[in-house]
């Protein structure tokens, strides 16, 4: 079985601004970037910000069909790739003048958001829909009332873990001026990269085969799937 395996370094422009809606598949785990992970994002963007550096954030690895091209599944990188677009959310807030909803958030001409999950365990796709709609004013209301004494926000407070993340990303962002919030924004879009691994088939089934194969392979590292995460997602592929 030839793998039809595509892999070129694309900003987050790049993968946002397409009109792709990148699918969650059912059998993923829940969003479950915390404190640690946010921070650390957070902490690495603002370091190749001041140091004017490109900053690579790491592999996704992408199931497309030819039958629905523009809905690829994310067989892995989900999480990356759901916390920029948090980023992006609240960036699109702050600096209302870029018009970030419409060209990164949701699909050209439509209301459905760039990602939507299929994930059943939770309810990650009405929370990521909440989220979505939250204005500037409601993530001001939100984040007064999850903090508390030393102005850290309280993670059992928040309504889900999307919202946990984009406070703490607005919380770190709200105070900046429009001008560095307009050249931050600018660098996340252009200068921040990921790795889309991408795997083809006539349909879904065969396209998701063969990237649980590359996944496999090569993920090694990070917030990696056990292997009954791995044989759940074989199953599922195999019962399409």
């Amino acid at each position: 079985m030839a793998l039809s395996l595509s892999a070129e370094q694309k900003s987050v422009d790049d993968i946002f601004f397409a009109n792709d809606q990148y699918i969650i598949p059912n059998y993923q785990r829940p969003y479950s970037w915390g404190f640690e992970q946010c921070n650390q994002l957070y902490v690495d963007l603002l370091d190749a910000y001041h140091h004017k550096q490109d900053y690579f954030i790491g592999n996704i690895i992408i199931a497309r069909s030819h039958e629905e091209r523009k809905r690829p599944q994310v067989v892995d990188g989900q999480q990356r790739l759901m916390t920029i677009w948090l980023l992006l959310k609240v960036l699109s807030v702050l600096c209302p003048n870029l018009d970030i909803d419409s060209q990164y958030l949701r699909k050209d001409g439509e209301q459905l958001l760039k990602i939507k999950s299929d994930v059943f365990e939770t309810k990650d796709e009405t929370n990521i829909g909440i989220l979505y709609k939250y204005s500037k004013s409601e993530f001001i209301i939100r984040l007064g009332q999850v903090i508390d004494k030393k102005s850290e926000i309280k993670e059992l407070s928040c309504s889900s873990r999307f919202e946990y993340a984009a406070l703490l990303f607005f919380q770190n962002l709200c105070n900046s001026s429009e001008d560095k919030l307009n050249d931050f924004t600018d660098f996340v879009l252009e200068n921040v990269y990921l790795l889309p691994i991408e795997l083809n088939g006539l349909n879904m089934a065969e396209a998701n085969d063969k990237a649980l194969t590359i996944f496999e392979t090569i993920n090694n590292r990070g917030m990696s799937l056990e292997n009954a995460d791995i044989f759940k997602a074989k199953l599922y592929n195999k019962a399409l």
